[in-house]
């Protein structure tokens, strides 16, 4: 599932961003669209100080975005990054039912991001909840009483996808 688009435009806006300044301070140089094998995008947008070097924005998998990271931003301050933890609070999300998105950044120059795609600077999880529908409950239920096995195909990540089956009584606790 790709996060872009209104998702992150409200959560911009909630953190007080403004879309139009961001853009005019910091236009973009190269897109990395999104691509489910890669699971992760990412932007390369001229620096703010209007010097040659750019920033590489990624969002993405949290494990896809741990790879590319050697540091963390940590209150103010790039620190060596503690994996560990981050896959710790990441899992803890991901089983209470949160798709989790990890950001990343770092200084790269003003052309081929992809080739940039390194050392990265972790900034954090993003965690939504994305609701299940009202409907979902009463449509498992008349497949069922109609004699139909109700399965569910989704690209979340398995501990997403269990606090969901969960919810929708499509597996028990102890199921894998």
């Amino acid at each position: 599932m790709n996060f872009s688009g209104p998702s992150f435009l409200v959560f911009a806006k909630k953190l007080g961003l403004s879309l139009s300044t961001l853009r005019k301070n910091q236009p973009q140089l190269e897109n990395i669209p999104y691509e489910s094998e890669c699971a992760f995008s990412g932007s390369l947008n001229a620096s703010i100080d209007g010097s040659n070097q750019a920033v590489l924005y990624v969002k993405g998998s949290p494990e896809k975005i741990l790879e590319s990271s050697t540091t963390a931003l940590l209150a103010g301050k790039v620190e060596p990054i503690d994996a560990a933890s981050i896959q710790t609070a990441f899992e803890q999300l991901a089983s209470d039912g949160y798709r989790v998105l990890a950001l990343a950044q770092r200084q790269a120059s003003a052309n081929n991001a992809q080739a940039q795609l390194s050392e990265m600077t972790f900034l954090g999880l993003v965690a939504m909840m994305d609701p299940v529908r009202a409907e979902a409950h009463n449509a498992i239920k008349r497949c069922r009483d109609g004699g139909v096995d109700v399965a569910m195909i989704t690209g979340d990540h398995p501990a997403t996808a269990k606090a969901i089956a969960l919810e929708l009584e499509l597996c028990e606790a102890n199921d894998r």
